[in-house]
């Protein structure tokens, strides 16, 4: 899939880089942390053990103030990656709208606020993290959809807050 990104201004402070739309693209070296935040508002953590080229588009004025952390672990080949991140409040497609349940293969009911899609362009191991209180994360469960099985797969959850 081809993504095009319009134009944009960032200004880089230290490890964190300020995006004034929700749109932006850049090389990222393997070992290094950037948070990227998006309109004031989304931002996201991206750790990577090997080089990355990122196109992210992050409907930040919909998602609002959420915290995000991705971490990409090495290919087998130990080579570069491509990867294309969408952040949605809202992916119809799939039945993922803000405050809808979804039902996943092991009968939980699952209720979304948003939606990450990530692309790359050879396998790899992503994590995905979210901030958030421990109160608040109660009963929470990620789920990623298989296009496969046209169905939603709930993912083991841990709390790495260390309480």
């Amino acid at each position: 899939m081809i993504f095009s990104f319009i134009s944009m201004i960032a200004s880089v402070q230290g490890s964190e880089v300020q995006v004034s739309t929700n749109s932006h693209s850049c090389h990222q070296n393997a070992g290094e942390e950037t948070t990227y935040q998006f309109r004031q508002r989304t931002r996201i953590k991206l750790n990577a053990s090997v080089n990355v080229d990122v196109n992210m588009d992050v409907d930040a004025m919909n998602i609002g103030t959420l915290s995000f952390s991705l971490e990409i672990e090495k290919t087998e080949d130990g080579m570069d990656i491509e990867l294309n991140m969408t952040a949605r409040q809202t992916e119809v497609e799939l039945g993922v709208e803000a405050g809808k349940t979804v039902r996943a293969r092991v009968r939980a009911i699952i209720n979304y606020g948003f939606a990450i899609k990530l692309e790359a362009n050879k396998s790899c191991h992503a994590k995905l993290g979210i901030a958030m209180a421990a109160e608040e994360a109660n009963g929470k469960t990620w789920a990623y959809f298989d296009e496969l099985g046209d169905e939603w797969i709930p993912v083991e959850t841990e709390d790495i807050s260390g309480e």
